[in-house]
């Protein structure tokens, strides 16, 4: 058996050493062309492995692999598949910072997506050490200006989950707890609530969850959960007290509470 196995692993390798670069590309096209982003994934792998860093191509397959290695990782995080998300976007981040140096400038910008990818599959999942320590990078890259103009509002995606059709994905906001807690509003995190469109061709939003900024004087508290639901002229708003955090908020304590008030919602 493991010799057998021996085998099945060097077949890519010795596919290689009969191919020319521009079977290979074809090769890794095809697959991609086919939907068949993971076999062309460990295709671009051993083409990596088969060549010397200085060779010309070199740069470019490293380029190849992190884009077809990031799209799967997007893929399974969107269907909810945290591991396999993690499997190629740690992969995937890995190979980035070993060869940072042969980067296109297109790729490069794609670092702190992967990281916020890592993320919010970490912590969907519940896996909060790792999660705390890419948020962490995170908030280092956005204070050091490094994080790309598509980062709109300052803002990151870093919880999903679902509860039968309906779906729930949060973001957070990089800016502090303002000192001012009077005339301003500031919301640290939203939820938006969703459910697909009876034709299938998006999702509706049903309602959000804010973790609000308290307006009053507490020496317990600094957010309270808020559920909102937006009409086309209209916002309707319910505080729930029972949930509430401190500035430094108790991540554990919040997955664990957005779960509970979605799913309460959804079945009242």
């Amino acid at each position: 058996m493991k010799v057998l196995v021996l085998v099945l692993l060097l077949i890519p390798v010795m596919l290689l050493a009969t191919m020319d670069t521009e079977e290979a590309w074809y090769r890794v096209n095809s697959l991609v062309d086919a939907n068949r982003h993971g076999e062309a994934y460990e295709l671009l792998k051993n083409i990596q492995s088969s060549i010397p860093e200085d060779d010309p191509n070199f740069p470019s397959v490293v380029d190849r692999r992190i884009g077809v290695g990031s799209f799967l990782g997007y893929r399974h995080l969107e269907n909810l598949e945290f591991d396999l998300a993690l499997q190629y976007n740690l992969d995937v981040y890995n190979t980035m910072l070993q060869h940072r140096s042969v980067l296109s400038e297109a790729m490069l910008k794609q670092e702190y997506v992967l990281v916020s990818d890592i993320l919010e599959a970490y912590f969907s999942k519940g896996d909060f050490a790792e999660a705390n320590r890419y948020r962490a990078i995170m908030y280092n890259a956005h204070n050091d200006g490094l994080l790309p103009d598509f980062f709109d509002n300052d803002v990151f995606w870093f919880d999903v989950f679902a509860d039968g059709e309906f779906l729930a994905r949060g973001y957070e906001d990089f800016t502090p707890l303002p000192e001012d807690r009077v005339s301003t509003s500031f919301s640290k995190i939203i939820y938006h609530i969703t459910k697909p469109n009876e034709d299938g061709s998006d999702r509706e939003e049903l309602f959000q969850l804010h973790i609000l900024m308290f307006h009053g004087s507490s020496q317990n508290f600094d957010y309270v959960m808020t559920w909102r639901q937006y009409g086309e002229n209209s916002m309707n708003s319910q505080t729930l007290y029972q949930y509430t955090y401190k500035e430094k908020i108790d991540y554990i304590k919040l997955h664990s509470d957005i779960r509970e008030v979605v799913k309460m919602i959804l079945n009242s």
